[in-house]
């Protein structure tokens, strides 16, 4: 009698009818297969465990007796997984969708950013022929007080 029939309570009918045609290729890069389900069983068991969910490997209910596979609290789990990776991909397209909202924003504020210098560096360079301006302007007018001051000079 092969184990895999009576393990965990489980008879033959929890085997895809096509269980017995199998593809080398496929087997061999299988998470589980119909030699090796019943560790894979139980390992999945664990990690449904760690992530919050109920492992569908049941404890027996009567002193001494063989423990289960529940069915229906693995298709709950898978169910339960399925939501969760579901609310996940949605956090995801949120967060990717911020983080693109958030680039434009960025490059905006770049856009703006560099407007922003040049308008600085027009102003800059208009103060610059400003004071130019103001100082030869200043140099002129010394220049007409000297030579007005010469003028009275030479007039008295």
């Amino acid at each position: 009698m092969n184990p895999a029939d009576n393990f965990l309570g489980c008879s033959k009918d929890v085997f895809h009818r096509n269980a017995d045609v199998r593809d080398h290729d496929e087997t061999a890069s299988a998470f589980c297969t119909r030699e090796n389900w019943q560790s894979a069983v139980l390992y999945l068991g664990q990690e449904l465990e760690i992530l919050g969910l109920p492992n569908p490997c049941a404890g027996g209910d009567v002193q001494g007796s063989q423990a289960g596979l529940d069915i229906v609290t693995l298709v709950n789990a898978c169910s339960g997984l399925i939501h969760n990776l579901r609310a996940a991909t949605k956090t995801v397209m949120e967060l990717e969708s911020r983080l693109q909202r958030l680039h434009n924003d960025l490059d905006r504020a770049d856009e703006v950013t560099s407007r922003q210098k040049e308008v600085i560096e027009v102003g800059r360079r208009q103060v610059a022929d400003a004071d130019e301006r103001e100082r030869q302007a200043g140099i002129r007018l010394q220049e007409e007080r000297d030579k007005l001051r010469q003028s009275k000079d030479e007039a008295r």
